[in-house]
């Protein structure tokens, strides 16, 4: 079946839930940050860097060897492959997250 082009534009009700679960994803790894912030190693872009590696780890990795490896049988090799793919995008998420939530300065 071919799709149109500008259907991709089109906000269903699914896509909208879908932006949704996002946003609320995101939230939610700000506010964990923020209350594991003092505890994570280095300062500034490094703290976010401790912090995507452990988003990776505690997530990434979980659901990689949980659904693809477990219920649907995907060789050891692809599901690695899959979670080195996903490594930058999630240390960026951590980094972004690390610059733009720091401590407001009061001197």
């Amino acid at each position: 079946m071919h799709r149109d082009a500008d259907e991709f534009f089109v906000f269903t009700p699914r896509k909208l839930v879908t932006i949704g679960f996002f946003l609320l994803w995101a939230l939610g790894l700000v506010v964990i940050y923020s209350v594991i912030r003092p505890s994570l190693p280095g300062e500034g872009w490094r703290k976010g860097l401790s912090f995507g590696i452990m988003i990776w780890l505690m997530t990434c990795f979980f659901f990689e060897i949980f659904t693809p490896f477990n219920m649907f049988g995907e060789p050891i090799g692809l599901i690695l492959y899959e979670m080195l793919i996903w490594l930058p995008g999630i240390l960026v998420i951590g980094i972004l997250i690390a610059i733009l939530s720091r401590p407001v300065q009061t001197t």
